[in-house]
């Protein structure tokens, strides 16, 4: 069985790889199990998970300009190397969690490098809120139930 992911998936499990705090872990692959690995050229629509993201964390965290294009080729960079590890493992589900919180624990230290620490902290302590917000998004209005 094969299983495809949507961009919003994609983006609410890269959200959810970045807010779960998955960085504890004690075997990494080696680096140059991930040389091969590029991100893609960004896209040219404005719109994508990591766009989305990168909106809500600038809510959020009141990044600076600068900061918004940082915080977006970071998360755009993990989505692609998420993607490409499912891809690559997708037979090994061991091997894919390893490489998914290598991805992570990489994504979170760029992440802390590219804010302040008042944002950082900040943002350690909010994640749980953008996440919400990413899901409500992402999730269609809940409809009421046929009475009758």
């Amino acid at each position: 069985m094969k299983i495809t992911f949507t961009s919003t998936a994609c983006g609410l499990l890269l959200l959810a790889m970045v807010s779960s705090g998955c960085v504890r872990f004690s075997i990494y692959l080696p680096d140059s199990a991930f040389e091969a690995v590029k991100p893609e050229e960004k896209p040219a629509e404005p719109k994508s998970p990591a766009r989305d993201l990168t909106n809500a964390m600038t809510e959020e965290l009141k990044l600076e300009p600068g900061q918004q294009g940082r915080i977006h080729e970071i998360l755009y960079a993990t989505l692609q190397k998420a993607r490409a590890a499912r891809t690559l493992y997708a037979d090994n589900p061991m091997a894919m969690n390893t490489a998914l919180r290598h991805i992570n624990a990489d994504s979170e230290r760029q992440l802390r490098q590219a804010l302040s620490l008042a944002q950082y902290q900040q943002y350690m302590v909010g994640r749980q809120r953008i996440q919400a917000r990413m899901q409500a998004k992402a999730a269609p209005a809940p409809t009421a139930p046929i009475t009758q």
